[in-house]
């Protein structure tokens, strides 16, 4: 059995570390497709049906704090004796006047069966039908939602299409 120089391994690493550089190469190439294909929007449009809501309007630190607040609504809820709609939406109005990662202005509405009276910061109301809504699908973090948001603004504004009331996140 004749052994290898120390060239010869050397030469034999190289062309596995080639092959694996390829791969790599190829990996990356697809992974900037993807990336290139999720930064278009898939923006479409539709109508919103009228909704019987609970909401809670507040101010919250930053969106993390939804899953402490929204937890905390459906004990209100509970002691209300609300039952959730189950064939409607539930969804967020986000009512300051531009994105924001801190200190937001948002009113969480949960679909529901009927209106009871206000209490326990609960407000029950009709929501309005939309009949034209531009709507997408958020893909990732928190974080990146604002580039979301800028996407969205973006194609509003170059279809003619303007924003007729907050914005409202599901």
């Amino acid at each position: 059995m004749a052994h290898q120089s120390a060239t010869e391994l050397i030469e034999e690493k190289r062309g596995q570390l080639l092959g694996e550089m390829e791969a790599l190469k190829a990996q990356l190439a697809q992974t900037e497709y993807y990336l290139s294909k999720a930064q278009t929007p898939d923006i479409f449009i539709k109508s919103l049906p009228a909704v019987t809501v609970a909401s809670m309007r507040l101010r919250i630190a930053n969106y993390d704090a939804l899953f402490q607040v929204v937890p905390e609504m459906g004990e209100r809820m509970r002691a209300a004796g609300c039952r959730l709609d189950p064939l409607l939406y539930c969804f967020q109005m986000y009512h300051d006047p531009e994105h924001r990662v801190e200190n937001i202005d948002v009113e969480i509405c949960e679909a529901v069966t009927e209106k009871k009276p206000d209490a326990n910061g609960l407000v029950f109301k009709q929501v309005p039908e939309v009949g034209t809504a531009a709507c997408l699908l958020h893909r990732g973090p928190y974080s990146t939602i604002g580039e979301t948001h800028a996407a969205l603004y973006d194609w509003l504004e170059h279809n003619r299409y303007e924003l007729a009331g907050p914005p409202r996140k599901r």
